[in-house]
């Protein structure tokens, strides 16, 4: 080959490697701008998009709560009622006195006057401690309970009523007397449940036959319960108790 082919062929290589190496230069120049493009604006767009819509569902979430409170304190408003005084109802609970009339004496119910939210141990306690404060001036009852009888204890249990009361119930009068102090203190305990029996005592002392009530040596039979009290008592009594 002449030295003048040898140098046209070096110029048109040199021009066709200088020409492949600015092809591949735009080339690693377009990928790198792609790149950067893709990375500096296609992602941090995409990732701002996410974000608006986390922010935006959060949005409707809390506007979605509030309508809810909005509910929730309108349906309030709607059920709860002004507060109102509690109300006095007539109670179950109640106390029993005696009404004389020529020969014949009955036992006559008196109802309490208590709130609605009172517990039936409380209802029954007051009661029991209504009657031994003795009728009111103007009550039309009597009782055959001795002026000072106190109420020394009183529980509601499981197995029955327990009262005890003070040495004053044991002491004075006939055997009359004491059959209807008894029948006082075993209608007002048992007048929420008529089904009861009742443990009675003086100063701790339970009374039965070992230990009778008073000096006529009234025979109890424990617990005392309505029922076994009509069968054990004078008819002239307890016919008009449980008319």
């Amino acid at each position: 080959m002449s030295t003048h082919h040898t140098a046209d062929f070096r110029k048109k290589l040199k021009q066709f490697s200088l020409s492949w190496r600015t092809a591949a230069v735009s080339v690693l120049l377009c990928s790198g701008a792609a790149g950067l493009y893709w990375q500096g604006v296609y992602i941090p767009r995409q990732r701002s998009e996410a974000v608006a819509m986390q922010l935006q569902e959060l949005t409707d979430s809390v506007e979605r709560l509030e309508t809810l409170l909005q509910s929730s304190a309108t349906d309030s408003r709607r059920v709860v009622s002004p507060t109102t005084p509690t109300k006095i109802v007539e109670s179950q609970a109640q106390s029993y006195w005696l009404t004389v009339s020529g020969a014949e004496i009955t036992l006559a119910s008196q109802p309490l006057d208590i709130t609605a939210s009172t517990e039936p141990d409380v209802a029954l306690r007051t009661a029991l401690e209504t009657l031994l404060a003795g009728p009111k001036e103007d009550a039309d009852g009597v009782t055959a309970i001795p002026t000072g009888t106190r109420l020394l204890s009183f529980e509601v249990l499981p197995q029955g009523i327990y009262i005890d009361l003070s040495n004053e119930f044991s002491v004075g009068g006939g055997s009359s007397s004491m059959t209807t102090r008894v029948a006082q203190v075993l209608y007002t305990a048992t007048s929420l449940d008529p089904a009861a029996g009742v443990f009675l005592s003086v100063e701790g002392q339970a009374l039965d036959e070992t230990y009778p009530l008073g000096g006529e040596g009234l025979l109890l039979s424990q617990p005392l319960t309505r029922a076994q009290f009509v069968k054990d008592f004078p008819p002239n009594l307890l016919k008009t108790i449980e008319d």
